[in-house]
């Protein structure tokens, strides 16, 4: 076929790149949204740092000690500890910072989306910077920590991560913490439980 409106044709050519480029885009979705939704027990979540696999592969481990990652912040050292949460089926291996100001073990809404918690009340809670919020609260299958695994464990969730990509999904709460003593050997960089 031979053009003979050289216009039509300078028009027409970018309509078809475009359109080319929707229909990757949505070839690409669709693979997406098909390889997510087969995979059985598996999510994907906005975090990179979030592993989720399934919770029948998870092993208790014996260990009185936890290494934990050290997170430069302003003054201080955060102490970033390894966690497994667990609900319905769907396990995930976390980063939670432990916080002895927070009562309440708190998730990322990202990550309690993932795990498909459904929240059965709501608590005010006042942050660390002042600033007062709402929580939804409820309890997850089990959270482990080192060698301790807490079953029917209530958490409350909020948005911890906000628009930024970060290893941290959580904040590990006194009702963890005052259950299992600890000291914290800064030289080693590991948590030893009593």
């Amino acid at each position: 076929m031979v053009v003979k409106n050289m216009k039509y044709l300078e028009r027409i050519i970018p309509d078809r790149i475009i359109l080319g480029k929707i229909f990757f885009l949505s070839t690409c979705i669709f693979f997406f949204i098909t390889f997510t939704l087969n995979t059985h027990k598996r999510i994907l979540i906005p975090t990179e740092s979030l592993i989720i696999e399934n919770s029948d592969e998870i092993s208790e481990t014996i260990s009185k000690e936890t290494e934990y990652i050290p997170k430069p912040a302003q003054g201080a050292d955060l102490i970033l500890i390894p966690a497994i949460v667990s609900n319905n089926g769907i396990a995930c291996r976390i980063l939670l910072i432990v916080d002895t100001g927070c009562s309440l073990t708190t998730l990322d809404k990202g990550l309690t989306t993932a795990l498909q918690f459904k929240p059965t009340g709501k608590i005010g809670s006042i942050n660390a910077n002042g600033s007062q919020s709402v929580k939804e609260t409820g309890s997850i299958d089990y959270i482990q920590i080192g060698p301790f695994r807490e079953k029917n464990f209530l958490i409350s969730n909020l948005a911890v991560l906000g628009n930024k990509k970060d290893d941290v999904a959580g904040f590990l709460g006194m009702n963890f913490l005052e259950k299992h003593p600890f000291t914290i050997d800064h030289d080693r960089h590991v948590i030893v439980w009593r």
